[in-house]
């Protein structure tokens, strides 16, 4: 049954009672009050005292007890003082070995372990178990009560509960490397929603490139500017509507994204190299113009009239209605003759 989370002010009235009963006054280090945060910054080092109390317990009782315990001197003339809890460093427990963690683990769910049933209950060895045992206790992390029983200690239950929360999140994450796991992330069902969804975006690139060729014969004057409207269009769909496509339909892990995305970077960018610079180069065709849509050019040998520039390469169809695709990257070495202007590139 889950326990409600108990307020600062329940936690510090339990507390001032149970200091009362030791009949000693109490006197509170001014420096507790820097660690406020604005309209609780400079506030009265008491109230200061047991809002950063409440906040490290999470609202636990116990876990504010100990708090209290780690930061109260030695008393002197009937009068104790307080200064600042002794909190747990996550880092204790990171630095912790999976095996000490596991142990952790069953003594956090189990609320108490002993010898015995650590060895049952997490396989083992006894001389792991009282390494990681002393080690846990050692960082006071643990205690052992008079029983024999390990028990986590107040003080490290919030930072130990959060640690060991995120590390389960981690390993519950789909192992990419499991042939089941694998076939689970690729199901037939999935797989059929892809290849539709693919479909359903070519045609849309298509509906865009017709859409385009009317658009063209209504003002041929735009031709260039259209079919780079176009173009861009059809690279948006492919690449947007991919990626969500994917992303929607696969629903894949963290570690199948990162191991996907690394190796795709580097295969874009040896497999892409060219691809990109032409289309670099298409899109400064955009701005400067050696020719456009509609000049006729001699370029290689080839003479005909320039039907599409694209990002990737030039169409022109020759006078026997021949189309030749001429890539990008030629026009900078190459010379290029227009019917207008002769340019060398």
């Amino acid at each position: 049954m889950p326990l409600t989370a108990w307020t600062d002010a329940e936690i510090q009235r339990l507390i001032i009672l149970r200091h009362k009963m030791t009949g000693f006054s109490r006197s509170f280090d001014e420096t507790i009050r820097a660690y406020g945060a604005g309209d609780a910054l400079g506030q009265q080092a008491e109230a200061q005292f047991f809002r950063l109390l409440w906040g490290q317990a999470r609202g636990n009782p116990r876990s504010a007890l100990m708090y209290w315990v780690s930061a109260v001197s030695s008393p002197e003339s009937k009068k104790i003082h307080v200064g600042v809890p002794s909190f747990v460093s996550s880092s204790l427990v990171d630095s912790m070995s999976d095996d000490a963690l596991f142990i952790l683990a069953g003594i956090a769910r189990h609320e108490s372990l002993n010898h015995e049933e650590m060895r049952a209950t997490t396989r083992i060895s006894d001389s792991v178990i009282r390494k990681c045992v002393k080690e846990a206790y050692d960082k006071k992390l643990v205690w052992i009560d008079k029983d024999g029983r390990v028990r986590i200690s107040s003080r490290a239950q919030y930072v130990i509960d959060y640690f060991l929360i995120g590390k389960t999140s981690c390993m519950n994450e789909p192992d990419v490397g499991n042939v089941s796991d694998f076939v689970e992330i690729l199901s037939l069902t999935k797989i059929g929603i892809l290849v539709f969804g693919v479909v359903i975006l070519g045609f849309a690139v298509k509906f865009v490139g017709s859409l385009g060729t009317r658009v063209h014969k209504k003002v041929p004057s735009r031709r260039l500017l259209i079919a780079q409207i176009v173009t861009t269009m059809s690279f948006a769909i492919y690449i947007v509507g991919g990626g969500y496509l994917f992303y929607g339909v696969i629903q894949p892990p963290k570690a199948l994204l990162l191991a996907v995305s690394g190796t795709l970077a580097v295969a874009l960018g040896l497999s892409l190299k060219d691809l990109l610079r032409r289309s670099s180069l298409g899109s400064f065709y955009f701005f400067d113009r050696p020719f456009q849509v509609g000049d006729r050019i001699t370029f290689d040998g080839a003479y005909g009239e320039i039907t599409t520039i694209g990002l990737r390469a030039v169409r022109m169809v020759t006078l026997d209605d021949s189309v030749v695709t001429i890539p990008n990257s030629r026009f900078i070495t190459d010379v290029v003759t227009s019917a207008i202007l002769v340019l060398s590139i």
